[in-house]
């Protein structure tokens, strides 16, 4: 495999290609610590303010086509809307969607190759990899690096399309022998099966399932700790029809609670606080680590994703971490089984909270303050129920938050949940989620 570049000095690291990140925001700053300086340069509309990042130049999309034509772009922001006008007329620019990539690797997290077992594959066999993505090239560098003799590219759904692969001089094959073993680097196993049905496919986009380092044993203890009790379970969401009153008659009640984020912010003036508590936001999470580790709640569950950026401290004996993956089927996202090994994302932190739930073993739900009517973006002001929720830090300039996407997850919840027996009900006073029955909060008192 040929890797070039296009600068007029064709540098090349160890025989690794290089590329031109899009975003020199918080994801870009991952992507840099998981990459280093295979970077070549940060694209960003900031870059007449912002002149480099971690040494590494920041340009404008002008003078990428001027001196860095040809270089692969990874995309880092998860809403790129606009990115997506400017090159959707360059279609021979090779383009990385880090949405598209296992979260692992769109969130910057170190991925250790060697804990995937891949002992498991004869080097002096020919092996395939199906998908042609970031992930998917960091994973043909270490099988090349540790002597695999014959690895090549199947073109998959996503990621770099096939005369892209010729461009970068990447080695891709259409017709892999049947006995052949195909690694599959993106989401889309079951395409993968139904093209090469002779062939052993294995999961590799998964990575919480193949790797130990993802594996938080110490949540198993949680599992069907509430199902005898036959107590029932408030989710507090931070939407605006959220009232402090609700919180009031919660305690009042002794009402089992699991909230998230910043809901914190309010007990100044309220003596509720949840029994579990989740904050998965990674942006969230890196700004606030000192208020969070401050908590004094029962229950804390913190996603890897987030905490990864935080400080050597051990973390306190009512702190967990769970391991947040974004995989996906057919689109749809997963409903997380067995929380030690992952919890499935689903553009809402709400999701996250109806596996922990059910894993606890709750068969009755209800959600309030679940409004799901975001204007703008989800910090963006009129979104939660006080005005201090978010910090002007938090307010970042982005495009409109696919709503629709949480529909999909809350409708994912409810399907297993109607397998297990589960009722979750929307006591939530208003809002667009229309996914749940509904009933009304006063009345359950």
């Amino acid at each position: 495999m040929r890797y070039i570049s296009a600068r007029k000095e064709k540098r090349v690291i160890d025989n690794m290609l290089e590329f031109v990140v899009w975003g020199a925001g918080l994801r870009g700053k991952r992507l840099h610590g998981l990459l280093g300086q295979r970077i070549v340069a940060f694209i960003d509309k900031n870059h007449k303010v912002m002149d480099s990042l971690e040494g590494i130049p920041v340009i404008s999309f002008e003078r990428y086509q001027k001196d860095y034509a040809g270089y692969p772009i990874i995309v880092s922001p998860l809403y790129a809307d606009e990115i997506n006008l400017v090159l959707h007329d360059y279609k021979d620019i090779p383009v990385i969607y880090t949405v598209e990539e296992p979260s692992e690797i769109s969130l910057g997290m170190p991925v250790h190759f060697g804990d995937l077992n891949l002992s498991r594959f004869p080097k002096e066999l020919p092996l395939y990899i199906y998908g042609i993505n970031l992930f998917a090239i960091l994973l043909y560098e270490y099988l090349k690096q540790h002597g695999w003799q014959e690895v090549s590219f199947l073109p998959g759904l996503e990621g770099i399309t096939f005369e892209q692969a010729q461009q970068l001089g990447i080695r891709v094959e259409t017709k892999p022998n049947n006995k052949n073993v195909i690694l599959c680097a993106e989401k889309n196993i079951e395409t993968a099966s139904c093209v090469y049905p002779a062939n052993r496919i294995e999961d590799f986009w998964n990575l919480a399932l193949q790797m130990d380092k993802y594996h938080h044993p110490e949540l198993r203890k949680y599992f069907n700790i509430h199902k005898r009790a036959e107590r029932r379970l408030f989710i507090v969401a931070t939407g605006p029809s959220l009232r402090l009153a609700d919180l009031d008659r919660l305690h009042e009640k002794n009402e089992l609670c699991m909230s998230v984020n910043m809901v914190y912010r309010c007990f100044d003036r309220t003596q509720w606080r949840p029994d579990y508590y989740l904050f998965e936001d990674m942006h969230g999470l890196t700004e606030y680590e000192h208020e969070v580790r401050d908590l004094k709640l029962p229950n804390i569950f913190l996603a890897d994703t987030g905490i990864s950026q935080w400080s050597a401290k051990p973390l306190g004996e009512n702190m967990h971490v769970y391991h947040l993956s974004n995989d996906r089927v057919n689109g749809w996202p997963r409903f997380s089984k067995e929380i030690s090994r992952f919890v499935s994302g689903g553009r809402t932190v709400v999701f996250s909270c109806l596996q922990m739930a059910m894993y606890m073993g709750f068969k009755e739900i209800y959600l309030i303050g679940a409004d799901c009517d975001y204007k703008g973006m989800p910090q963006d002001e009129g979104n939660h129920f006080i005005e201090e929720y978010c910090s002007r830090t938090d307010k970042q300039p982005r495009t409109s938050f696919p709503v629709q996407e949480t529909f999909v997850s809350y409708q994912v919840a409810r399907h297993y949940a109607e397998e297990k027996g589960v009722k979750i009900y929307n006591a939530t006073r208003g809002g667009k989620l229309e996914v749940f029955e509904r009933v009304d909060f006063d009345s359950l008192f």
